[in-house]
């Protein structure tokens, strides 16, 4: 095998050499995954049995399924004191006529209204109309297209704020298998990143932090961009001491997205924000797609070289390498999964995993190619 080795053109070492580095890189990135799999807010946080009044804040169109489905999921949350602020932004008069019988009847919901008065607003001035009527200091926001799993959302989620002004959450989608593994994969990456106090973005479906927060920072930037304002918000808002993450599978919020072109189409609009993302951020997520993808292409560069030389040995140490990476990364998303709630995922995770880097090269080209003109107001 030593002879064969001396034997290799030079070109195949520095793939050989490439490969090893781009497992190397890989390999950092996957075990850091464990730092979100170990994390307990209660190791870092001190809570308190009360439980403080907050004010849930969903915008809405006409959303019919929101308010038969939905809604009522929304209001028999199991916790004493919390409100329900529906902005109802350019809704018909049915639609309104029915949100405020459904107020009439339950003193948890209240209902403010916007008329589209030009086409120059967008959901920001829904959310800050909402944080305006809102009562109480602690807010939670999620969407109308989504829905908490369980009766308690509220109540482990409130726990965030116990010493901090931002509370994280995980969001799944109620969809295909691709988009389950594609959701979650995100949602790990982000996740990982604010539990090493480096926050860079969370759910719009899942997060909640103060008013204070959100006024004394003269809230949204970037005025005009009509999607992913929620991420640069917290890119400035986030500090290493205020923001808590609360991972538990009753904590866990589902979009119900069952279409994967309407899915694909919400992703690129939300996409379109990562310009404005912080350096580090871009550099670290392009390096991990990069080093991803060097390590499948060199490994089948060895790999079909050494079974064309019928070198075995050396094609099952070539292997390894690619193996080892993906037991570990399928023990790291495995206890991930199991802490927010996903269940049936792992078994297509590989097959995502591979595919993924050309899925998100296909969706940076795309935003660059034909920017959306549904972007900006």
């Amino acid at each position: 095998m030593l002879e064969y080795y001396t034997q290799i053109p030079i070109e195949f070492k520095i793939v050989a050499g490439i490969c090893i580095v781009a497992f190397l890189i890989q390999m950092f990135y996957v075990l850091m995954g464990f730092s979100v799999v170990r994390y307990r807010l209660s190791r870092r946080t001190t809570f308190s049995d009360e439980q403080p009044p907050i004010s849930i804040i969903i915008t809405t169109g006409d959303n019919w399924e929101f308010v038969e489905k939905r809604l009522p999921i929304f209001l028999s949350q199991d916790y004493p004191n919390f409100e329900i602020i529906v902005v109802a932004n350019d809704c018909s008069e049915d639609f309104i006529d029915e949100l405020n019988r459904l107020a009439s009847n339950n003193d948890k919901l209240k209902v403010s209204l916007i008329k589209r008065f030009s086409n120059t607003h967008s959901n920001k001035l829904a959310l800050t109309v909402g944080m305006k009527a809102a009562q109480y200091e602690l807010m939670l926001f999620t969407t109308a297209d989504s829905y908490p799993v369980s009766d308690q959302w509220i109540k482990l989620m409130a726990k965030g704020f116990s010493g901090k002004s931002i509370t994280l959450g995980y969001c799944g989608v109620k969809g295909n298998i691709y988009m389950r593994c594609s959701q979650l994969g995100v949602s790990m990456r982000w996740l990982i990143a604010a539990v090493a106090n480096r926050t860079y973005r969370g759910s719009v479906q899942n997060i909640g932090y103060t008013k204070d927060t959100y006024f004394e920072s003269n809230g949204f930037t970037h005025l005009r961009l009509k999607y992913g304002v929620d991420d640069l918000f917290i890119q400035k808002v986030a500090t290493k001491n205020n923001v808590a993450v609360i991972l538990h599978p009753a904590a866990t919020i589902r979009q119900d997205k069952t279409s994967m072109s309407q899915w694909r189409k919400e992703r690129t609009l939300n996409s379109y924000s990562f310009r404005y993302y912080p350096s580090r951020v871009k550099v670290e997520q392009a390096a991990e797609f990069l080093t991803r993808s060097l390590l499948f292409i060199c490994w089948a560069i060895l790999a079909a070289k050494t079974i064309i030389d019928k070198q075995w040995i050396l094609l099952s140490i070539v292997t390894l390498l690619p193996i080892i990476r993906m037991i570990c990364l399928l023990i790291v998303t495995g206890k991930f999964a199991k802490r927010v709630g996903e269940r049936k995922i792992l078994w297509f995770y590989p097959i995502y995993d591979f595919i993924s880097p050309l899925s998100e090269m296909a969706l940076a080209i795309g935003r660059r190619i034909k920017p959306s003109s549904q972007l900006w107001i």
